[in-house]
């Protein structure tokens, strides 16, 4: 039984680690890492292979609302709703990934896509779907 159980969580590991590599059908997306820094969750960005993406200030769909989000060197660290303090960049992630967003261990991941209208962000489903189902 024990090796048979080893197995299963092996092949679900392997299936899990090959579905975050497809694309997500959210067509001209960049996926990026959800990582953390100190604690709170941030999102890892890789300029070399998306030279795209913009620096500084932007502002960023995400669930229906537009939040101004600093894009630095290697990140987005930073997330603003208008005429609030405080970054709302870590309530966002937790509410899409639960308190764990981010921590070492998981493989959080968000889509990014520019559109006519400006840049969106959503988690990556097809990690929410895996982890609802092996968690």
């Amino acid at each position: 039984m024990a090796v048979t159980s080893l197995v299963a969580e092996l092949v679900e590991w392997r299936l899990a680690d090959y579905l975050l590599r497809e694309t997500s059908g959210y067509s001209g997306s960049i996926r990026c890492t959800v990582s953390h820094s100190e604690g709170p969750p941030i999102i890892r960005i890789d300029r070399s292979r998306h030279p795209e993406l913009p620096e500084g200030w932007t502002d960023l769909s995400a669930d229906g609302e537009v939040l101004s989000a600093n894009f630095v060197k290697v990140a987005i660290n930073v997330a603003e709703r208008p005429g609030e303090q405080g970054n709302a960049l870590h309530a966002l992630l937790r509410g899409w990934f639960g308190p764990s967003a981010g921590l070492p261990g998981t493989k959080h991941s968000v889509l990014l896509r520019q559109t006519s209208d400006g840049w969106e962000i959503r988690p990556n489903e097809t990690l929410v779907g895996i982890q609802r189902e092996v968690g």
